[in-house]
């Protein structure tokens, strides 16, 4: 039970520390971690349509901080999971390439 506390406290500071560094990316580009990245800070697109959706993570440095805030609170989920019902460490990485992929079917969906 405390194992599983640590584990959503810790993910839940990631999350926040990625989530502040999105909005310095987006509002404040010049405070950001890697200013003078050009990919990091930079808001085009070089990639051509097919690639777009399976290495969006890849478009620039907020989308790339978007996915890692996303693999912490999904990777959070999935080891308190493996916690409580222990599996195979296979079947956890496959719950977590499971909902990731899961959720961005939803926003597909929902933002198309």
């Amino acid at each position: 039970m405390i194992t599983s506390i640590i584990i959503l406290v810790v993910g839940e500071a990631l999350y926040r520390l990625f989530d502040a560094e999105m909005d310095t990316i987006k509002f404040r580009p010049q405070d950001s971690w890697y200013p003078k990245w050009g990919w990091y800070v930079s808001t085009e697109w070089h990639f051509p349509f097919w690639l777009k959706v399976p290495f969006s993570m890849l478009q620039n440095g907020w989308h790339f901080i978007k996915f890692l805030m996303q693999m912490v609170r999904i990777g959070a989920i999935v080891l308190v999971v493996c916690l409580a019902y222990p599996v195979e460490w296979y079947y956890g990485i496959g719950l977590l390439i499971g909902l990731y992929g899961f959720g961005g079917l939803v926003w597909e969906i929902t933002y198309s």
